[in-house]
């Protein structure tokens, strides 16, 4: 048998792991695939072996990664880049050179592609993240008087990190037809638009006000 085959999957295994990034435990474990995001709670970790798992921050000792993530810190400092830890203290290889923060300051963490719908999540294009609904009554009546009357109702609602915008629109389509009343039809409609600004979140989850 030769030992090509298996030292070519010896080969890829040890180069998959060294790529990969490395997150250490305080009891000692150590575990590696992709950081995804954590919120400063719990990091989220994308492994070949187990799928995505979900780590208590409290408990990680370290984490490493020669892929750039992107940190935010309690402060409201924002870092890029490679990342190391040692002592406690997480050590970013910012494109303007290395910066420390403690490990405890860490208030998120994404990756790439987690950076990037966040950005998209900041600057949505006015098409993007709608949600609607629409609404329809209808009553009927027979006797003394023969009625029908239709209710249209749409709304759409679109909430963004700084504001949220509103659409409704309202219709109202009524007939009486009963024997000897005076013919009656009558239709109205009504809408509107509505515009709050929203406070966009601090690093740790919690409004900014201005």
């Amino acid at each position: 048998m030769s030992k090509f085959p298996v030292l070519w999957f010896f080969f890829v295994c040890a180069s998959a792991t060294a790529f990969a990034d490395q997150v250490s435990l305080k009891n000692g474990d150590r575990l590696s695939g992709t950081i995804v995001k954590s919120d400063g709670k719990t990091l989220l970790l994308h492994t070949d072996y187990a799928g995505d798992v979900s780590l208590s921050w409290d408990a990680v000792q370290a984490v490493e990664s020669k892929q750039a993530l992107h940190i935010q810190l309690r402060d409201g400092k924002s870092l890029a880049g490679p990342v190391t830890t040692a002592d406690g203290q997480l050590a970013v290889t910012t494109a303007s050179g290395p910066v420390e923060a403690p490990l405890a300051q860490v208030a998120g963490v994404r990756g790439e592609s987690e950076e990037t719908a966040y950005q998209k999540s900041l600057h949505p294009g006015i098409f993007q993240d709608w949600k609607s609904g629409i609404n329809v009554g209808f009553a009927l009546t027979r006797g003394n008087s023969e009625t029908k009357n239709l209710a249209l109702a749409f709304t759409a609602d679109r909430k963004t990190l700084h504001d949220k915008l509103s659409l409704y629109t309202n219709s109202i389509y009524a007939t009486n037809d009963a024997p000897g009343a005076t013919p009656h039809r009558g239709s109205g409609a009504r809408g509107g638009t509505h515009r709050k600004p929203e406070s966009a979140p601090a690093p740790d989850g919690r409004p900014l006000r201005g």
